[in-house]
């Protein structure tokens, strides 16, 4: 995933993120999957290094409500994640795209009715998804 210099703690990044494709995390997750694998590593490496993917657009970092960090996820280029909103599950982190017909209807109502135009990279509907609501 990642290009250029490569360490240890970067690899082990690039591992992690591998199973993380449909799944917010936080930099506390990573740090924890760091120090479960063994891997010595401070917060200030784990931010820069999601900082330099994020700049790769490799990862979409982005604020949710009620949560004093950032979040993270998988940036996927070949599902235009920049037109959609994105559905994320508060209990489990599971992202789903939402690129149907009634988010492009939705786009324009927001467009027209409040001259909003949304920036669907950073922005998603947090909620909980059907399998941990049969929980």
């Amino acid at each position: 995933m990642q290009k250029g210099y490569s360490t240890k703690v970067s690899r082990a990044i690039e591992k992690y993120l591998e199973k993380q494709r449909n799944t917010s995390f936080s930099v506390a997750d990573v740090y924890d999957y760091m120090q479960q694998q063994g891997i010595q590593v401070n917060l200030a490496t784990i931010y820069r290094n999601l900082d330099k993917l994020t700049e790769r657009k490799m990862l979409v970092k982005y604020k949710t409500q009620g949560e004093d960090g950032y979040s993270y996820r998988v940036g996927d280029e070949n599902r235009n994640c920049h037109e959609h909103l994105h559905l994320h599950c508060m209990k489990c982190g599971k992202i789903f795209h939402f690129d149907t017909e009634l988010m492009d209807e939705m786009s324009v109502c927001l467009k027209e009715q409040f001259g909003f135009l949304l920036d669907c990279e950073k922005s998603s509907l947090c909620g909980i998804c059907a399998q941990c609501k049969e929980k």
